[in-house]
């Protein structure tokens, strides 16, 4: 079950979880295997996503093609109300430090409304996504 960083503690049991998007990495290759969908040929943006569970730790870095892959496993069309993905950079923003600061607050309200929906965040989609089954 996933709560939100205020709410967050380690005193939880394992069954509970937060995360925090608090920084970003422009990177020429992919910094790890890539599990869910994702581009991963040329440089970008990747966002370093802290997972919390119980007392574990962990850091599972995520380019914006793989928040538009969890987006599309939910079923959220482009035009819900919903919820709203973070529009994607053009090439001639790649190298836009301010747009991606800005986008990596924008991932993280994404990221608490997509997993404060019910079911949401036991979804095997967001298991891959976060590496919950570490």
């Amino acid at each position: 079950m996933y709560l939100s960083p205020q709410d967050w503690s380690p005193r939880f049991d394992d069954s509970f979880f937060t995360i925090q998007i608090r920084s970003f990495h422009r990177l020429s290759a992919m910094p790890q295997r890539r599990l869910c969908g994702g581009n991963t040929h040329h440089p970008a943006y990747y966002y370093e996503i802290t997972v919390r569970r119980g007392h574990a730790e962990w850091k599972v870095m995520r380019r914006y093609s793989e928040f538009q892959w969890l987006h599309r496993q939910h079923g959220i069309s482009s035009n819900s109300n919903e919820m709203t993905l973070p529009t994607g950079m053009c090439f001639l923003e790649l190298h836009s430090d301010d747009l991606a600061r800005r986008r990596l607050e924008l991932l993280q309200e994404y990221m608490d409304d997509l997993l404060r929906v019910s079911g949401n965040s036991d979804s095997e989609a967001v298991r891959t996504f976060l590496e919950l089954d570490r």
